[in-house]
Formats: C-alpha cells, sequence, structure tokens
C-alpha cells in the first residue's frame, strides 16, 4: 500500500515560523537583559562631569566610623593596610564578584592585608542573619553594616572597594574590574594598588569612570 506524503497547509507553516520567530526573539532579549540590564559607568557623576567624586571625604568619612565603631571589629589595628568591600546582596552583580573577593582575601590575608566587608542594609536587614551569609561568601572577615557606619551616601556603585595604606590614607576607590560580569579577567585594579602599596608605593588612585556590571548604591533592585 502506498504512503501518501501530504504537505502541511501554508497557514501552518506560516505559524509555526512566527512562533519559532517569537520565540528566538524572546530568548534574545531575555539574554541581554540579564547580562546587559546593569551595565552603565561606576559613578555616573564623574562620568557627566557634573561634580567630581570626593575620594577624601570619603577616605575620613570611613576613618571616623572605623574608628567610632571599633567594638563592632573583632580588631582595631589601625595600622595595617586595610581592604573595605562594599557588598549589597540585593545587587545582581555582586555574584559575578564574590569569586574575585574570596581569591583576593586567600591570596592577601597571608601577606598582611586587612580585609572588612561592608554589607549595605536597609530596614527589612537583619544583622545576625547578613553577618552569617558574608561570611559563608567571602570566609574569614570581619563584617559591619552600613548602618553601623552611615555611610550610604557617599557610595556611588557595588561592587566597590576602597583601600587605606598602613598610615590609613586614601590608596584606592573604585571597582574591583569591568565588563559585563566584572570578573577576574575584566581587569585587576585592586590587585595592582595591593601590589603597590605592599611595595611602599601608594597611588592614591580614584577610578570611577569603569563601565561595568554596577549597581546604584542608593537605588539597587
Amino acid at each position: 500500500m502506498a504512503v501518501i506524503h501530504t504537505k502541511p497547509p501554508a497557514r501552518h507553516v506560516i505559524v509555526a515560523g512566527i512562533l519559532l520567530l517569537g520565540w528566538l526573539l524572546g530568548t534574545a532579549y531575555g539574554f541581554w537583559w540579564f547580562q546587559f540590564k546593569d551595565l552603565r559607568p561606576f559613578s555616573r557623576v564623574s562620568a557627566n562631569k557634573n561634580t567630581f567624586f570626593d575620594g577624601e571625604r570619603l577616605r575620613v568619612h570611613l576613618e571616623r566610623a572605623l574608628v567610632k565603631n571599633k567594638a563592632v571589629l573583632s580588631s582595631d589595628d589601625n595600622s595595617t593596610t586595610t581592604l573595605v568591600h562594599f557588598w549589597d546582596p540585593a545587587c545582581a552583580c555582586s555574584r559575578f564578584n564574590e569569586l574575585h573577593v574570596r581569591q583576593l582575601i586567600v591570596e592577601y590575608q597571608k601577606r598582611g592585608i586587612r580585609f572588612l566587608v561592608l554589607a549595605r542594609a536597609d530596614a527589612f536587614s537583619d544583622r545576625a542573619t547578613l553577618q552569617t551569609k558574608a561570611r559563608a561568601i567571602f570566609g574569614d572577615v570581619e563584617v559591619m553594616l552600613t548602618s553601623d557606619v552611615g555611610l550610604n551616601k557617599n557610595i556611588p556603585s557595588s561592587p566597590a572597594a576602597i583601600i587605606l595604606d598602613s598610615k590609613q590614607q586614601l590608596a584606592y576607590f573604585g571597582p574591583y574590574s569591568e565588563g559585563a560580569v566584572c570578573s577576574i579577567g575584566t581587569g585587576k585594579f585592586v590587585e595592582r594598588i595591593l601590589d603597590g602599596v605592599l611595595a611602599g608605593n601608594n597611588p592614591q588612585f580614584i577610578n570611577t569612570l569603569a563601565y561595568g556590571c554596577f549597581c546604584d548604591w542608593q537605588k539597587h533592585g
């Protein structure tokens, strides 16, 4: 018995093509939205050149906050180089940056660098939960909340780092790297500064023009 092959109606082919095209466009948009929605200058203010970012004011504010909140810290030693990691757990870009920070901690803690995670807290943040989560991600580090130090108005974006040398002078402020995922392979801003400071050189570098995956420290979401 002969088998007769019939072609599907043309309208079915058209409908199937439209559905396939819609799926492809939706997938492409979803990928774009997921990967690139948070791409922006680290500091929009500096990028627009309307206002110069005041790194010295940030340094002074942070130093005073650390001195004021010694009771929160496990160590009150201000004679060592300190890296403060600005961590917003609600920022989608943070997940790309966490491995980078962990590797820095592993490499530079044994070289005498002190690490402090400054967690962005809001009215819904529980101190114990944030501290437990931060230590689970970053390891054996000191953890403070922004509510402890009052720095919310001084930070443009996260993930970010500030490095203070052994004399508590600003050595660096800015992102860890740049690009769509701000990972280890897209810049080594912090590593270069730490190596320089350990060698006795303080570049006092404020890096606010980098472009990558950043969240507004004031209006994350």
